[in-house]
């Protein structure tokens, strides 16, 4: 996955991957659900795979 920190625009990987859930409301309110467990835990995953290569 690319860094979200270092995007300079939004594209459709972006969304897809950082983005669970839309909702528009009633008035134009946007609410965004994130995927930060899901990227949280991916990260956790890559970390143990380095170190269990590296013993």
């Amino acid at each position: 996955m690319k860094s979200v920190s270092t995007a300079t625009r939004l594209t459709q990987e972006l969304v897809d991957e950082s983005i669970k859930l839309v909702k528009v409301h009633e008035g134009g309110d946007i609410e965004l659900t994130m995927k930060y467990k899901d990227i949280y835990e991916l990260t956790v995953q890559s970390v143990k795979d380095v170190q269990e290569v590296m013993k």
